[in-house]
């Protein structure tokens, strides 16, 4: 027998004394002799474990024996061990099992029994009986559960290429006792599971073995599913992640066609878009009545269709089958061809276009008339609108010009603005171009020194002018000099710049210091430029 020192400072000689303090206080306080236990403990399998076992007495008494026995399965008992006052402790298995105390004294007698590498058959229930004198023996039982803490693993399988019902991944729970319980946490839809439960690595536990199982698809691959593994050793279960790895047939759609093809449309084609594992070996196209029209071709997984034409494809439903090493899936399309679409805007859309293009194109040229125009300009006038090859939209406008013969010294239009507002409002509506081409050729004229300043009075057909009265100013007698064209003037008073052209009634002698200078091939005319400040100046 085995003598074992009392660890002074273990925390295992702490523990009966915590388990005493659990007791209930009406053991302690009832009158007589009683035994107290801890009914129910746990052990775990090659760790430590104490079986709790006190004398509680009122009265006085003597200890004589304590003993330790295990109920058998057949209501036999056999022997753990016995601790006598005067012969000490007496175990048959003393390399495992000890007695808490060295001696028997004491009120409260402690008789709590260690075992140390717990195993699976020290699972049981226990009777720890103290022999007294006066009062006899007296008894309690304690009830031991060995568990075993299991180790888990959980892994995706790769299943056989065959279109069938199969275990996708498993979960082993190994050496756990009692068995453990298995779960799976999935979104996948038709899965099953199945169980098997062997003998663990060590004796008296188990080993279980957990498969998914589900039909091989696309959904499936690379879905995310969980091990849920239950055991009494721990007080929460333990999840494995697994991600699946999942062979499936192809799973076919048809892309391309967006249900506006239309008669002539060139280059047309349907795309066969296939998701498998492992990848696609073959694709074919067809149609349900049989082989594709002549107009198109299949490359792979594309079918070209050259040009797209009811007689051949309308109303046709396309096929493609694609195969791979787990089988074949198929799509479908059925082609509707539309009649060819036209170019060009809407009637309505044309006529209102027309309508405000030459609207605004007579507003301008009546604008710009305002200003620049001359009796020579009277006639009549058409703006044509073209919005495409087959609509071209015209209107005519008939003009006057009236000289009323009265001059304006003090009124200007400047050239660039005249130009820069027909070019702006002319370019707002289709066809305006030759509206500004109109305008902006009046105001030209009056850059050259050809366009006199009218003050006017504008109707919308005829454009009627006052008149005006002047005289060649550079000529001393009265109709020497008839003006031809007055003055341009500049936007940046005072400095006026005033041009003339004057055919001179006298003879070129008269006037000596200014030079003739021919307009248009006829000989005579003169050019003056009048300038406030250097008087006035022979052009050229």
């Amino acid at each position: 027998m085995n003598q074992h020192t009392p660890l002074a400072w273990s925390p295992r000689l702490l523990l009966p004394g915590l388990l005493l303090l659990l007791l209930p206080d009406c053991a302690k306080a009832a009158s007589g002799v009683a035994v107290q236990v801890l009914t129910d403990v746990t052990g775990v399998l090659n760790e430590s474990t104490t079986l709790v076992c006190y004398l509680m007495s009122t009265e006085n008494v003597t200890v004589t024996q304590v003993t330790w026995m295990k109920k058998k399965p057949d209501g036999s008992r056999s022997t753990v061990a016995v601790f006598h006052p005067t012969k000490g402790p007496s175990i048959p298995d003393s390399e495992r099992v000890t007695f808490w105390a060295t001696k028997l004294d004491g009120n409260p007698w402690n008789a709590s029994l260690a075992i140390s590498h717990v195993q699976a058959e020290d699972e049981g229930s226990y009777e720890c009986q103290f022999a007294t004198f006066p009062t006899g023996s007296r008894s309690n039982s304690v009830h031991l559960r060995v568990l075993a803490r299991p180790t888990n693993t959980a892994e995706a399988l790769t299943p056989s290429p065959t279109w069938k019902l199969q275990d996708l991944a498993k979960c082993i729970s190994t050496g756990g006792r009692p068995p453990p319980q298995i779960s799976w946490l999935s979104d996948l839809n038709g899965t099953e599971t199945r169980e098997t439960t062997e003998l663990g690595p060590q004796p008296g536990t188990f080993t279980v073995t957990s498969f998914f199982s589900a039909m091989p698809s696309r959904h499936a691959d690379g879905t995310n599913i969980t091990c849920c593994v239950k055991h009494d050793s721990a007080r929460e279960p333990e999840l494995l992640l697994v991600i699946l790895s999942v062979p499936y047939p192809p799973e076919v759609s048809i892309s391309g066609y967006n249900k506006e093809w239309s008669e002539g449309l060139t280059d047309a084609a349907l795309s066969c878009d296939a998701r498998s594992k492992p990848e696609p070996t073959d694709y074919e196209w067809s149609t349900t009545t049989g082989p594709l029209p002549n107009n198109t071709e299949a490359q792979g997984n594309r079918l070209l269709i050259h040009k797209v034409s009811k007689t051949t494809i309308n109303n046709v439903t396309f096929v493609c089958n694609v195969t791979n090493a787990l089988g074949s899936g198929q799509n479908q399309v059925t082609i509707y061809v539309k009649e060819p679409v036209s170019s060009g805007l809407s009637t309505a859309a044309i006529i209102g276009i027309g309508i405000c293009s030459i609207g605004i194109g007579i507003l301008v040229v009546i604008g710009l008339w305002f200003y620049c125009a001359q009796p020579s300009d009277s006639g009549t006038y058409q703006v044509a609108v073209t919005v495409n090859p087959a609509w071209t939209l015209k209107a005519k406008t008939e003009v006057q010009v009236a000289d009323t013969r009265e001059y304006s010294l003090t009124s200007h239009l400047p050239v660039n603005a005249g130009i820069m507002a027909a070019t702006i409002i002319g370019s707002l509506a289709v066809g305006s171009l030759l509206v500004s081409g109109i305008a902006y050729l009046l105001v030209t004229r009056r850059r050259k020194g050809r366009s006199p300043r009218y003050r006017s009075q504008i109707s919308l057909q005829v454009l009627h002018f006052l008149s005006f009265s002047s005289r060649c100013p550079v000529f001393p007698r009265q109709g020497e000099g008839q003006v031809v064209s007055r003055f341009l003037g500049f936007p940046s008073p005072p400095q006026y710049l005033r041009v003339l052209l004057c055919t001179p009634r006298v003879a070129a002698t008269e006037q000596p210091e200014l030079n003739t200078v021919p307009e248009s091939g006829k000989p005579g005319t003169r050019v003056f430029l009048y300038h406030p400040l250097e008087g006035l100046q022979s052009h050229m």
